[in-house]
């Protein structure tokens, strides 16, 4: 349903001492906040002691506590429209090998809790408000407050090379991580990989099963089949299969060297699914139906210059893209309609000595729709801007105080499309969203690290820490 689009991803650590939180920490705000510790060791919280002898015996509770703010101050179809979002997410990674001697083997979990969030209906928030594809996609739709994020049982084998997971997780926690600095801002991790590809949205697990091998340290291979449910955000995430599942596959590659002089990642994947792809010419139209959707998310990043081998100022450039192949599907009514996304731009870390944890970027992206949803959007009358969106953004991450951090991004909308606000009832004048600024904020506290209880760092693959 149009409407409903919870947006948060993830993102690669890019060098050595930093820690991610991904889309199952920081759902539906992007999981690709970044954490950096100063080093290693230089901060212990007032909990430290008891968070030693928790993670020496193979145990790394995760508190995480976020807060989440976007606006189209003169952009979208309702100018001046927001959405407040807190949320809060809770779990623990446990690895068995130390109490019980069971080597290699561990149990993650994580539950989803949003206390909070603008009021909002199906048809009736920011999502449509702003109704364009960028600046509309980085709302959430969050009706059931508490959601099963993660519980799976993972096996490693063969000196932890090959890995062996399965259960209900996000599955963006572990592939499509894109660069973006500011999550609300990765369009080709939003409009494809949780539209497209398949994965669920932030907060609403997939039953999945995993299976992948570290070829090196910098280089990690895998597989995947995993059930998108297209009605994900009326769950609580305990349920088991329901007659909304769909089966959908993967696969990835993996290079990342974050521990070299100039810090470099890529990563290519391919996914396959037999998701229904609704496609629609006009609102009184008959619908076609294709079982099917596949495509590709690449994307690489590159350290361009670093004055000094260990020092945290570098510069980096990062691209990524994603791609729909099936082309014969809208965003009217179903979720959908879009062709490509690309993100790229340059991001500065720590360009003042005294602020060594802060970066900042500038950021070009692109969607273009598909050639049938720009023919069922001209043909409700919602103009013809063009079948491709652009924003020019800026963004940056401050560490405020030792385990919180702030980062803020602005854009600038152009050629700003109608895709999400396509029907009389969200938006009866059949208006065009107007081009304009967008902005937002994310506020992120990893709060078991802030208070100690996880001094160490978890190797859980699907998330960092």
């Amino acid at each position: 349903m149009k409407g409903i689009n919870p947006s948060g991803w993830g993102r690669r650590v890019t060098r050595g001492t930093r820690l991610l939180l991904t889309a199952s920490a920081c759902a539906l705000a992007g999981h690709s906040v970044l954490v950096e510790a100063a080093a290693p060791g230089a901060y212990r919280g007032p909990l430290a002691d008891i968070g030693d002898k928790l993670n020496d015996a193979g145990f790394y509770p995760n508190v995480f506590i976020g807060e989440w703010y976007i606006s189209n101050p003169s952009a979208g179809v309702h100018e001046g429209s927001h959405q407040w979002m807190t949320q809060v997410n809770a779990g623990f990674d446990y690895y068995l090998e130390p109490l019980t001697g069971l080597k290699g083997t561990s149990i993650h979990f994580m539950e989803g809790y949003v206390p909070w969030i603008t009021h909002q209906t199906a048809l009736d928030n920011y999502f449509t408000q702003a109704g364009d594809v960028i600046n509309g996609s980085a709302s959430g739709y969050v009706p059931i407050k508490a959601h099963l994020t993660r519980f799976t049982l993972e096996q490693e084998l063969f000196d932890k090379h090959l890995f062996i997971e399965g259960g209900k997780g996000y599955v963006n926690d572990y592939v499509a991580r894109p660069d973006c600095l500011n999550a609300f801002q990765c369009m080709s991790t939003i409009a494809i990989t949780h539209k497209a590809s398949g994965f669920n949205f932030p907060n609403y697990s997939n039953w999945f099963g995993r299976v992948g091998y570290n070829v090196s340290p910098t280089v990690k291979v895998q597989g995947m089949w995993y059930q998108y449910d297209n009605n994900a955000s009326q769950t609580n995430g305990w349920e088991d299969w329901r007659p909304s599942n769909y089966s959908a596959y993967l696969v990835d590659l993996q290079y990342n060297a974050q521990r070299t002089a100039r810090p470099a990642a890529a990563e290519i994947m391919g996914y396959y699914n037999k998701i229904p792809q609704t496609d629609q010419l006009c609102a009184t139209c008959d619908k076609d139906v294709t079982n099917w959707q596949g495509g590709i998310f690449a994307s690489g990043m590159q350290t361009l210059w670093r004055p000094e081998p260990a020092s945290p100022k570098m510069l980096q450039a990062f691209v990524s893209v994603g791609t729909a192949f099936n082309e014969k599907q809208t965003t009217s009514p179903s979720v959908g309609g879009m062709n490509y996304a690309l993100d790229t731009g340059l991001t500065m870390h720590a360009p003042f000595k005294s602020r060594p944890l802060d970066s900042y970027s500038l950021q070009l992206t692109m969607v273009q729709l598909t050639k049938d949803e720009q023919t069922y959007l001209k043909n409700q009358g919602y103009g013809d801007p063009g079948r491709r969106e652009y924003s020019i953004g800026a963004s940056a991450f401050f560490n405020v105080y030792d385990y919180i951090f702030v980062s803020p991004y602005a854009e600038y909308l152009i050629n700003a499309n109608a895709a999400f606000a396509g029907n009389d009832y969200v938006n009866p004048t059949h208006a065009q969203p107007s081009d304009g600024l967008g902005v937002g904020m994310i506020i992120t506290i990893p709060f078991t690290h802030l208070l100690g209880l996880s001094p160490g760092r978890s190797p859980y693959d699907g998330h960092y820490p």
